[in-house]
């Protein structure tokens, strides 16, 4: 049954018991064979545009969208100029990438740091500059 618009007093387009959490749940990953990364990129951000608008409404399903391989996910994070010969890139592999290149600066900084501390050698830190010299009966 066709809910009542509360507002405007007419039965709705859609039942009551339509699962919006369904409609606006991505469909599982592409296989991405076949498809040049290139190719899978354009797939990817045109389906990524075309899910932002009708999420905004009910409409057709949402488009899936084609995964990644690790080897060139890794070859992404660590070329710049890879990135831009095989972009446009979608906005989540964007981020992703970003938030990869972080977590990869964040450790070699990490790493760097525990270098140096290793590295200062602690032997004979204590000695005094000055000696305290004590006078004798006082």
């Amino acid at each position: 049954m066709m809910g009542i618009l509360a507002n405007a007093s007419i039965a709705g387009s859609l039942p009551d018991i339509y699962n919006f959490n369904g409609h606006i749940k991505l469909p599982p990953a592409l296989t991405p064979t076949g498809c040049t990364l290139r190719t899978r990129n354009v797939h990817n951000c045109a389906a990524e545009k075309f899910n932002k608008d009708i999420t905004q409404d009910v409409g057709p399903p949402l488009e899936p969208l084609y995964g990644i391989l690790q080897e060139e996910f890794e070859e992404l994070v660590f070329s710049e100029p890879y990135c831009t010969e095989v972009g446009p890139l979608p906005l989540f592999l964007r981020k992703k990438i970003v938030w990869e290149c972080l977590a990869n600066a964040e450790k070699s900084e990490k790493d760097k740091a525990g270098k140096e501390k290793a590295g200062k050698s602690i032997r004979g830190s204590m000695v005094l500059g000055k000696p305290i010299t004590r006078v004798p009966g006082q």
